[in-house]
């Protein structure tokens, strides 16, 4: 393939700037701005599944919906529904403001429902089962509602135990880190780790 010449590169640019200035000649209409797009409002939005199975398919998703400038403010409390209308229990929280303040983009985090899902303005659903944190002494319990966590905050042993009901499926959880200061040779038969707890 041959080059193009910079003179050729060079005359058509020239043409191409010169006639850019003349189009109105030709009847080349002045630029219109876009068509402005209808008024924003605070209207439902629907929230559909990608794959079959609602979140069947996905249990513990989270959405991230856009908003058109100035519809919600910061502070603004979404509801979920399904398709039936029952509430379905969902936090929000923001991801991005527009330059006036108002949400821009807002993440919802639904850990049931099928099918279609409407999001709308409104205090949420509250679930059956909360989860709560309890801080007393030097232990932070977490209870889910079936697990219960107790969480050292200092000393040896991090996880102190973790419940099922009545029963206890794993305690003295510590944090234990190995390190290996060089690859080994296995062959030799010789393996050297150091053992750190904090």
């Amino acid at each position: 393939m041959s080059p193009i010449p910079r003179r050729s590169i060079l005359k058509a640019a020239a043409v191409a700037g010169a006639a850019a200035q003349f189009s109105w000649a030709l009847g080349a209409k002045d630029a219109q701005a876009a068509p402005r797009a209808a008024e924003a409002d605070d209207s439902p939005v629907t929230l559909d599944w990608l794959e079959d199975g609602g979140l069947g398919a996905a249990p513990g998703s989270t959405v991230g919906v856009p908003w058109p400038k100035g519809v919600y403010q910061e502070g603004q409390k979404f509801a979920v529904q399904d398709a039936d209308g029952k509430a379905v229990p969902v936090q929000s929280w923001p991801i991005a403001y527009w330059p006036d303040g108002s949400l821009k983009w807002t993440a919802h985090a639904v850990s049931s429902g099928n099918g279609k899902l409407s999001l709308s303005a409104g205090d949420a659903a509250v679930p059956d089962k909360k989860v709560t944190v309890d801080k007393s002494g030097g232990t932070i319990t977490v209870s889910t509602g079936v697990i219960t966590a107790k969480i050292g905050k200092s000393g040896a042993t991090l996880i102190k135990s973790v419940t099922r009901g009545s029963t206890e499926i794993a305690k003295n959880g510590r944090l234990v880190l190995i390190r290996q200061p060089e690859i080994e040779d296995e062959d030799q038969g010789t393996v050297r780790t150091e053992r750190f707890e904090g």
